[in-house]
């Protein structure tokens, strides 16, 4: 690497570097909010902080692991709009491991979360209960 690639490399690990952003609430109101839950992937002192330790289970479980549970409960069903339906929920509750597991598995997921399955499930929407976005 010359010395131009590691300027562009350094400038731009300081425009996208990682900052620790304080959430606007806490308690059971951030398990609510898709943008902020991270499910059991919260570690101790998270749940501490957060006010949470006591509201999940005790076991905590890596993002990796999640996304291995998720994808394993999406290939167990056989029909898309109930993989759909899945994965409409995992983006109600939370949003950066729904993400994750659509950018991890593209190719076996844009079906189900773009056409042909999204034309079947706006057809069911009525019998899709879903959480008010």
């Amino acid at each position: 690497m010359n010395d131009s690639e590691s300027k562009d490399l350094s400038e731009m690990e300081q425009l996208y570097r990682h900052e620790i952003i304080p959430p606007p609430c806490r308690g059971a109101e951030i398990l609510r909010i898709p943008r902020y839950n991270k499910g059991m992937a919260f570690n101790l002192f998270e749940r501490q902080y957060l006010g949470i330790h006591g509201l999940l289970p005790a076991a905590f479980e890596t993002e990796e692991l999640q996304v291995y549970r998720i994808i394993c409960q999406v290939r167990a069903e056989t029909n898309d709009l109930l993989k759909y339906i899945i994965l409409d929920n995992l983006q109600d509750q939370n949003e950066k491991l729904y993400y994750r597991v659509i950018t991890e598995h593209i190719k076996e997921l844009l079906p189900i979360v773009y056409t042909p399955t999204v034309g079947l499930a706006c057809q069911k929407f009525g019998y899709i209960f879903r959480r008010p976005k």
